[in-house]
């Protein structure tokens, strides 16, 4: 095998690079929640201040 071509040990067919509905899915699910993780302490900042906002 040439040494430039090193994706042919793991790739043997067009098929091999097809990826299921179930792991499309699942990448989905796992950005989203990672995104949620992220996001959540801003949200809870952005109502505390918004709280602040509103009191007299």
């Amino acid at each position: 095998m040439p040494a430039d071509m090193p994706y042919r040990q793991h790739l043997t067919s067009r098929d091999d690079l097809v990826t299921t509905y179930e792991e499309t899915r699942a990448g989905f699910v796992a950005l989203a929640l990672e995104r949620n993780r992220r996001a959540t302490p801003f949200i809870e900042e952005a109502r505390a201040l918004k709280v602040d906002r509103t009191v007299p």
